[in-house]
């Protein structure tokens, strides 16, 4: 999963009922309100890197929550929640697909 991934079509989301369904709580807001972008960025980093972006996954496919963090649930609207997501929907700086 190395390089730049971008979205291929972002009607595909937004056409998407699964993935149109995700809003983010007050408790979510006033999370992010509290800790700061720049922290939930960090968090957002960290959580792909730790769960998506290994070659081998632990519980790849179920490894992103569906509530809990914002994080979370932006990986969810945006299908970046596990690698068949992001290869549905993204593709590397080449215009590779996803592997």
């Amino acid at each position: 999963m190395d390089g730049v991934y971008r979205i291929k079509d972002t009607n595909s989301l937004k056409k998407s009922s699964f993935r149109t369904k995700f809003r983010l709580t007050q408790k979510d807001r006033d999370y992010i309100a509290a800790k700061g972008l720049e922290t939930i960025k960090d968090h957002a980093f960290q959580f792909i890197n730790t769960r998506v972006t290994p070659d081998f996954p632990k519980n790849d496919g179920k490894q992103t929550l569906m509530r809990g963090h914002p994080v979370f649930i932006a990986q969810h609207a945006t299908a970046t929640c596990f690698r068949g997501c992001i290869s549905k929907v993204a593709w590397n700086r080449e215009g590779q697909g996803a592997q």
